[in-house]
């Protein structure tokens, strides 16, 4: 259980090191990096990863970044135009060419500037997307400002047509209600006036009338 634990860890601190994450020790012209690294970690790269024990995992575990890293197949060709005095190991073949400690430490320094480059790089494009979603919420409130003021203006205008409505409808109860009471009157009065008047003296045609 602890050489598996040790195989994942150390998987898992290379392939943060380099790209892509599936990481080998012996890579081939087909991947897309390799190592360079100093004499004393060179029987590390001479198998892969799964095939070491566990010495090996914590020797990888601690050296990464220190006695080797990962580069492309560009950054090797010019460190190899470049190389001068201490041997080192590349793992997609045999050693051919030497390195200087000077010269590994100057590889780091450039990945690192590289690094913090890249990093403004992409920090840049953070503030821009910042900027971005900052103005869309902005504008996003705006909006919301104004449908809430939209909505108060609509809510108010339905609760003046609701009273509106109220009123009217009163009135014309209270107008029916009057129109009933006139009708009333009208036809006791009429009543008292047919009992109160003689109607033979009337022709029966103006009689009809009443």
């Amino acid at each position: 259980m602890d050489e598996m634990r040790l195989l994942t860890s150390c998987g898992e601190k290379l392939a943060a090191h380099i790209e892509p994450a599936e990481v080998r020790l012996v890579t081939m012209q087909s991947d897309a990096y390799t190592w360079i690294h100093t004499t004393e970690v060179a029987h590390l790269f001479s198998k892969d990863l799964a095939d070491h024990g566990v010495t090996a995992y914590r020797r990888l575990y601690q050296e990464v970044g220190q006695s080797f890293h990962a580069v492309t197949f560009t950054n090797k060709a010019t460190v190899v135009g470049q190389a001068s005095s201490a041997p080192y190991v590349s793992s997609c073949g045999p050693p051919t060419h030497n390195i200087s400690t000077a010269q590994l430490e100057k590889m780091r320094r450039k990945d690192l500037i590289q690094y913090v480059s890249c990093m403004g790089q992409q920090l840049s494009q953070m503030e821009e997307k910042a900027a971005v979603e900052a103005a869309a919420m902005v504008r996003m409130q705006q909006d919301a400002e104004t449908l809430q003021h939209d909505n108060e203006r609509l809510a108010q205008e339905v609760r003046q047509q609701s009273e509106d409505a109220r009123y009217h409808r009163n009135f014309y109860y209270k107008l029916l209600e009057s129109t009933c009471q006139l009708n009333s009157s009208v036809e006791e009065i009429q009543q008292d006036y047919m009992r109160t008047i003689d109607i033979s003296m009337f022709p029966k045609d103006e009689f009809l009338i009443f």
